[in-house]
């Protein structure tokens, strides 16, 4: 048998949940746990004037401290396996009331971000996709969760009736080029189609210039593949859609742009 428990359950002041009280702590324990101590309560420093030279000194010691590598694994190890909500996660899983949200953003008036910083910030996003790692992608497509939308699917219905098999969607993240994933792609040859929004890729305010037409087409040129755009409002007259991917299909077809050689479209 187990040895019998006497101590007691107490009810938290703070949550009003039980908890179990072992027989030393019996009258000396208030609270279930330090947060419900000291919730509500402010910090036992907070109205104390400090000195201006106390304020240096405090700013000199933190700026630039790093802690020693042996200190920093000792955390680690001892915050694994922790849950989430346990660890200093700041404002995951958790949501601000509208007090706190005004207050942020009376913070964030004003602040801008420096030209520099935002220059190396671009560089840094534009080189990881130019050369997206596998794990970048996979994290990725399942934080986005891109599924076929409606104008890509009936798409893929007139490619599969024209052409069957030879067309594969790729557009969930399958494929990236130069930085950029085509809709659909031709396995046997250099050839893309994109199924455009008229309101994403034209009608938009912030319209950004890599996602118009033009763009488009010149982007993958430059990798050796010519590009087909069809247009959600072109989709209403299904006849016009066929006659205009078959002349693109056709060996000599022409485009604005000039060709590119032939490519085989390798790990589709």
């Amino acid at each position: 048998m187990g040895r019998k428990k006497t101590g007691t359950i107490e009810i938290c002041p703070t949550c009003n949940k039980g908890f179990y009280v072992y027989p030393c702590q019996v009258g000396k324990v208030k609270y279930c746990s330090a947060k419900c101590r000291y919730k509500g309560k402010p910090p036992w420093d907070k109205g104390i004037p400090r000195a201006q030279e106390t304020k240096d000194k405090i700013r000199d010691t933190l700026t630039g401290r790093k802690l020693p590598e042996e200190h920093c694994r000792n955390i680690s190890n001892g915050l694994s396996g922790i849950p989430h909500h346990w660890t200093n996660k700041g404002m995951l899983g958790k949501h601000p009331s509208e007090e706190t949200k005004e207050k942020l953003r009376l913070v964030r008036i004003g602040t801008h971000v420096s030209e520099e910083t935002r220059g190396k910030m671009s560089a840094s996003l534009r080189a990881l996709w130019e050369n997206p790692t596998q794990e970048f992608i996979d994290r990725y497509v399942e934080s986005h969760n891109r599924k076929p939308t409606k104008p890509e699917i009936s798409v893929d219905i007139i490619l599969d009736n024209i052409s069957p098999g030879r067309f594969q969607y790729v557009g969930d993240g399958k494929v990236w080029i130069g930085g950029r994933n085509p809709d659909f792609i031709d396995k046997t040859g250099g050839r893309i189609i994109e199924v455009f929004g008229i309101y994403y890729h034209y009608k938009r305010k912030d319209l950004r210039i890599t996602a118009t037409e033009e763009w488009r087409i010149e982007h993958f040129a430059k990798h050796g593949y010519r590009t087909l755009v069809i247009w959600d409002t072109e989709l209403s007259d299904p006849d016009t859609v066929v006659e205009k991917i078959r002349r693109f299909l056709e060996p000599q077809a022409s485009l604005d742009i000039p060709f590119a050689k032939e490519l085989t479209v390798t790990g589709v």
